[in-house]
């Protein structure tokens, strides 16, 4: 259960398909979903060695989001978040008083961006 949810874009791919040998480029969908979408400070992004990871967000959400899998070339969601997009890096449930799952999303950097326009 979302308490002070937001609607927000989520993308999802499908697999990747092999077609005459090669791999062709995988579609996505757009959806509008509500989430509880945090910024994570400058102390929860610090590695061990001291340095700080790129920019993240925790979001909390009633469904599970769909984290890369390389076995079966599936992409990760991308959640868009003022005016940028994030790429889903891990998903759990909560099984506390309030069953939810609460996922890491971080920052894609300019170069490898998906495209920009949203369609949900």
């Amino acid at each position: 259960m979302v308490i002070w949810g937001k609607k927000y874009t989520v993308r999802r791919y499908s697999a990747n398909t092999l077609l005459n040998g090669y791999s062709s480029a995988a579609s996505y969908t757009d959806s509008l979903q509500t989430l509880d979408v945090q910024s994570l400070s400058d102390l929860e992004m610090k590695t061990d060695a001291g340095s700080r990871d790129a920019p993240a967000l925790s979001v909390n959400s009633d469904f599970a989001f769909q984290v890369s899998h390389e076995e079966d070339s599936t992409r990760a969601d991308l959640l868009y978040y003022d005016g940028r997009w994030y790429e889903c890096s891990d998903c759990n449930l909560r099984q506390n008083l309030i069953y939810h799952y609460e996922s890491t999303f971080k920052l894609i950097p300019h170069s490898i961006e998906p495209d920009p326009e949203v369609t949900a």
